[in-house]
């Protein structure tokens, strides 16, 4: 099945898209030392008090065996209740709540699946809610580093099996909103994330999240 492998690069986008809003950072702006945890716990609030959002997305994608870097650009959506729309020129990644669609122009395959914990995406509640769980803050009891991007914090994956062992964001500190993200994975591959055009809870209709494919499309469920 050719999904299995086109949609890498999506998934790793969903683990830090999730926090990924916000925008430039001015050292100006700093709001004074603060450990790992005190940041991750502002930036967590920020979060949980927005209805949605939703955001121009830029991937830059650096290959390690192939020594290139190619750039993506994209859109995202999310609604707090877990619906999830991740879009780039030939690939959409939806997530109505309950089933999750995966669907390819390039070789206009379809692939549904319910949506659980095991798919292989993480929503913005999850990786924000399942941080002590699932990752390690690293230098969680000590000042967060600063440069001219904001606060950063390292984040190591807890699950040595983890496709994504690191993720670094930098956090604004004037809006607690990441405003930068960096994900390393096993392969030694690395993609940066930034993000434009930030909408801080628009009105996101159902049918955003809903899926609508040409004819002809190879449908495989496996719901």
């Amino acid at each position: 099945m050719r999904l299995g492998t086109a949609w890498t690069k999506l998934i790793i986008a969903i683990v830090v898209s999730t926090v990924i809003m916000g925008g430039g950072y001015s050292p100006a702006w700093t709001a004074g030392k603060q450990t790992c945890q005190q940041v991750l716990d502002k930036a967590k609030k920020t979060f949980e008090s927005l209805k949605g959002f939703q955001a121009d997305l830029t991937e830059v994608f650096q290959w390690n065996l192939a020594e290139t870097t190619t750039e993506t650009r994209g859109k995202m959506m999310y609604r707090n209740d877990n619906r999830f729309r991740l879009e780039f020129p030939s690939q959409k990644l939806i997530v109505d709540g309950k089933i999750l669609y995966r669907y390819n122009s390039e070789y206009q395959q379809l692939l549904i699946e319910p949506y659980t914990e095991d798919s292989g995406v993480i929503l913005p509640k999850q990786l924000l809610a399942g941080l002590s769980t699932q990752w390690n803050l690293a230098n969680g009891a000590e000042a967060a580093a600063e440069d001219s991007t904001g606060y950063r914090l390292d984040l190591q994956a807890k699950d040595q099996e983890s496709a994504f062992r690191y993720v670094t964001v930098w956090i604004n500190p004037s809006n607690w909103l990441v405003c930068k993200a960096l994900v390393d994975d096993v392969q030694g591959n690395r993609t940066v994330y930034r993000i434009d055009q930030i909408v801080l809870n628009p009105v996101l209709h159902d049918s955003l999240f809903q899926v609508h494919v040409p004819k002809g499309t190879e449908t495989i469920d496996l719901r």
